[in-house]
């Protein structure tokens, strides 16, 4: 509740006064805590000191996915012309592009350093995430994370189509749940992953909140 409340009184503050920058640094140490109270605590045996990194990195690359999608469907045309300018549409596909290799670059750097190390107390947590019906997952998780946003941003064209950002960054979207979903879930579904029925009800619960936030701040700024 603390980092949530730092948070959301700092994000009041931003409506106000141009508070963006103390959010920001805040923001970042407090994400890096919550990481390894929220995530790393599950996994009381490992630690890695690049994790609050590597949390960090995929949030802020689905918040440049989500940024993209808004945009998108708040424009009246079918490339989102309406909502953001060709420029501005270049420079936000810039961003995906560039935040998913860091965020690739962080994944391999982790996953480096503990494989070479070869410690079994820093490798359980890979061993467990790489093995069985979890391999699949994690593998899917790099690709729509990285691999798809790779090769279909490099072009530049594909960074000012707004329908193509916008698949882009559903995929992003969609990846960075699942690596969420991986980090979390292994501890308790053991071998291989299990979908229940109220999963399915907390995702669609979050997107209906955040929503719900969306439209009522773009109701308040008319």
């Amino acid at each position: 509740m603390v980092y949530l409340t730092v948070w959301g009184f700092l994000l009041r503050m931003i409506r106000g006064t141009a508070s963006a920058a103390a959010f920001l640094v805040t923001f970042g140490v407090t994400v890096s805590l919550a990481s390894f109270d929220w995530l790393m605590a599950l996994e009381p045996r490992w630690s890695s000191t690049m994790f609050g990194v590597y949390v960090f990195s995929g949030l802020f690359l689905g918040a440049l996915a989500a940024l993209a999608a808004a945009a998108f469907l708040m424009g009246d045309s079918d490339n989102g012309a309406d909502a953001l300018s060709g420029a501005e549409l270049h420079d936000l596909g810039k961003l995906i592009f560039g935040f998913s290799m860091f965020w690739a670059y962080i994944w391999y750097c982790q996953y480096m350093l503990i494989w070479y190390t070869n410690n079994p107390e820093e490798t359980s947590f890979f061993l467990r995430r790489h093995t069985g019906g979890w391999a699949v997952l994690s593998m899917t998780s790099v690709g729509l994370n990285w691999f798809a946003p790779f090769l279909v941003l490099l072009p530049e064209w594909t960074k000012r189509d707004g329908r193509v950002l916008f698949r882009v960054s559903l995929a992003i979207l969609a990846g960075h749940w699942l690596d969420l979903y991986i980090v979390a879930m292994p501890r308790f579904a053991g071998a291989g992953a299990s979908f229940a029925p109220w999963e399915a009800l907390v995702f669609l619960g979050t997107i209906g909140a955040a929503g719900s936030l969306l439209l009522r701040e773009m109701k308040s700024q008319r």
